[in-house]
């Protein structure tokens, strides 16, 4: 059994957490080992060749080459929330109509910290809308509300009943970082007794599709917090790859 063998498939929820530490710790072992034998002397293509191998066999090209991604863990919980919005006959017919290549990434086992170039997850939101809801984008944002809340489970929600809707929003771009990477930036640009203003800027991909979601997602961690007569929406589109977003509540 390898160290990716013990990573869970779908999610990381909390009581995992000593495992999944178990698994980094034992991963950069064996990365510090194939650093250690790297700088014995080698020919020049072989170190070259090397270098690039294990750049891809960890998951790392997209770090060092900003490609857009999503983490899976995220993904697989899309695609649980999605099942459970429309018919199971329904789904299974519609994700043999994506491209080629988005169905094969939705369609096989992935590990919940394996990082998915969001190219090939892009088109998921879009026909989404369009084939599954009809292009309703209230069902795009009902999608990010369902999502937030489900992964959102055990002391995760516990915290967040908690704490201020200040104090959420506030993470907002660190919990945005932790699901996806060189995806443009989440953060609050204003805020006050009773709302909060957030801007997503430079996101690839830009869709209305992805938007509606995520002012959905926006709205299911605020709600979390307690608060009454919250209403979440998009106030504003600066750029074809930027949105407002402004959240009130009494």
């Amino acid at each position: 059994m390898t160290a990716f063998d013990l990573a869970p498939r779908l999610g990381a929820p909390l009581q995992h957490l000593q495992v999944l530490r178990a698994v980094q710790e034992m991963v950069t072992n064996a990365l510090r080992q194939r650093i250690a034998y790297s700088r014995l002397p080698q020919p020049r293509h072989v170190r070259r060749r090397a270098r690039t191998r294990d750049l891809v066999a960890h998951g790392l090209t997209g770090h060092f080459m900003n490609t857009p991604e999503l983490k899976a863990a995220g993904l697989n919980s899309l695609l649980t929330v999605l099942a459970r919005m429309v018919p199971p006959k329904v789904f299974e017919g519609w994700l043999h109509t994506l491209p080629t290549t988005t169905e094969e990434l939705l369609t096989r086992p992935r590990y919940a910290q394996e990082w998915v170039p969001l190219e090939h997850i892009n088109p998921l939101y879009v026909a989404a809308l369009a084939d599954l809801f009809g292009g309703d984008t209230s069902r795009m944002f009902e999608l990010g509300r369902q999502q937030l809340r489900n992964d959102m489970t055990g002391m995760y929600r516990v915290f967040l009943r908690v704490a201020s809707p200040a104090f959420v929003a506030s993470r907002t771009g660190a919990i945005y970082g932790v699901y996806a990477r060189h995806c443009g930036t989440l953060r609050v640009v204003d805020d006050g007794e009773h709302f909060l203003d957030v801007a997503l800027e430079q996101r690839p991909f830009p869709s209305e599709a992805f938007f509606h979601y995520l002012c959905g997602s926006i709205h299911g961690a605020l709600e979390l917090t307690g608060i009454d007569d919250l209403n979440v929406s998009i106030v504003g589109a600066p750029a074809a790859d930027t949105r407002l977003y402004r959240a009130t509540w009494r």
